[in-house]
């Protein structure tokens, strides 16, 4: 069977099996208007997907996008709604489900448009710049530097999950400082072994290079141990490493996309299972997983629109304090918690560390425009991002580093919310750039342009 055949009966098999079958069985068949905006969004996505798969093209930002929609604002909003259980407490209108919806549909559709103006446009993006001399022994030495810090910081290899002493925004600083660097330096090595067969490229000794890779590995299992460590962060470096290492062939994608699905459904619910120490699992079937508190990502839709009716819109502070993330509030005295924190303590809720999509966000930052204008801001950054990835594949730069990490990392910032996801996307941004514009003793490093 050709690769094309393939291609098109694993698309078939995708809206069968997750358009119909899944869909269909947890919901007995029922049918009415809320249930029929779900259909929308399920197979919008799907067929989105679809049209990755056929084309063949690796467009892994998109891919990300639409199995999270699919997922967690489609079929697990479609079960939600159904059995009328959602996983946090809260009365919802037929208008209230109704009007979230809508608002998920329109943010896909203003993403979409995003990506089609920007791809009409990509003929005038500027030539990228192959960095072939990245500074690996800087990246390296940044990294270990700042992963002693972070642990020091910390208290302690034994502490790493539990840091005594230390206020929020402390522990999210030497927490940030202990992982990210490190992870980008295993990004680079990975990338340097990938390439090191290029002539552009040279490097003391193969040898030298694969004891690093695996020095960076060990450090980087005690960062992002599952005991201690969010699960988005621990698999954006699982997943994002295997995205950077592995060779993209035909039917790569495709493989991938069926993972992500059947992943997400049955093995996400329990990646936490050694969270803080202990070994913590509980079987469930799939409709009590997707009723659950790691899907209320569609929940949060209605309780930021909720939220906003209450108290009105942000105008762009859920944004501001995103990016400052860094300031103690010793410093700053008011400065607000994030918008998960933020919207569960408005309603009431006694447990308020819980999600907030980035429908949520732009809503109570700016409300409708704001999801309009976001969404076509996020699709148009998306395609400048793909479009330079796929434009320079086989190459050494900030695209083909930061497109498969941020790939996976998408997953988390998209279900939010933003003050948590910035924290560890920055510090990864800022060691990738390092690494390729600061030229301070290159000559001494290990990596340099022939």
């Amino acid at each position: 069977m050709g690769i094309g055949y393939v291609k098109w009966f694993s698309c078939l098999l995708i809206v069968c099996l997750f358009g119909f079958i899944y869909p269909l069985v947890l919901t007995n068949g029922f049918i009415d208007t809320k249930i029929i905006i779900f259909y929308i969004i399920i197979f919008y996505s799907l067929f989105r997907l679809c049209y990755i798969i056929i084309g063949g093209t690796l467009k892994l930002l998109e891919m990300t996008f639409f199995i999270f929609t699919y997922l967690f604002m489609g079929l697990a909003a479609l079960v939600q709604t159904y059995n009328n259980a959602f996983p946090w407490n809260g009365n919802y209108s037929d208008g209230h489900i109704i009007i979230a919806g809508l608002t998920v549909i329109i943010g896909m559709v203003c993403y979409d448009a995003g990506l089609l103006f920007a791809n009409k446009n990509k003929s005038k993006m500027k030539p990228v710049e192959n960095v072939s001399n990245i500074r690996l022994g800087l990246v390296v030495f940044a990294g270990l530097i700042s992963f002693l810090i972070g642990v020091i910081g910390l208290g302690g290899i034994q502490n790493l999950g539990s840091p005594t002493g230390l206020d929020q925004t402390s522990s999210l600083i030497y927490n940030k400082l202990m992982t990210a660097p490190i992870f980008v330096a295993l990004i680079y090595s990975l990338l340097v072994w990938v390439n090191r067969k290029r002539k552009s490229i040279l490097i003391k000794s193969n040898f030298y290079l694969f004891c690093l890779i695996i020095m960076l590995i060990t450090l980087n299992i005690i960062a992002a141990n599952p005991m201690y460590t969010s699960r988005y962060w621990y698999g954006t470096v699982v997943i994002g490493t295997l995205f950077v290492f592995i060779k993209w062939r035909k039917l790569t994608l495709t493989t991938i996309i069926f993972a992500f699905l059947i992943g997400f459904l049955f093995v996400f619910p329990y990646a936490d299972a050694y969270r803080y120490g202990e070994f913590n699992i509980e079987t469930k079937n799939l409709e009590a997983t997707l009723l659950n508190g790691d899907y209320d990502a569609f929940q949060q839709v209605m309780n930021s629109q909720k939220y906003t009716d209450m108290y009105g819109y942000s105008y762009g502070e859920q944004f501001l304090v995103s990016v400052l993330f860094w300031i103690p509030r010793s410093i700053w005295p008011d400065k607000p918690v994030g918008s998960g924190v933020t919207i569960g303590e408005g309603l009431g809720y006694n447990f308020t560390n819980i999600s907030a999509p980035l429908w949520a966000e732009f809503n109570i930052n700016f409300g409708m425009i704001g999801v309009i204008l976001c969404f076509l801001l996020y699709g148009m950054i998306t395609a400048k991002l793909q479009n330079n990835f796929m434009k320079t594949r086989g190459d050494i730069n900030f695209y083909q580093i930061f497109v498969p990490v941020f790939s996976v990392y998408q997953l988390f910032l998209m279900r939010g919310d933003l003050l948590s996801t910035v924290a560890y996307l920055v510090p990864v941004i800022v060691c990738i750039l390092l690494g390729l514009r600061v030229k301070l003793f290159q000559k001494r490093f290990v990596l340099r342009k022939a």
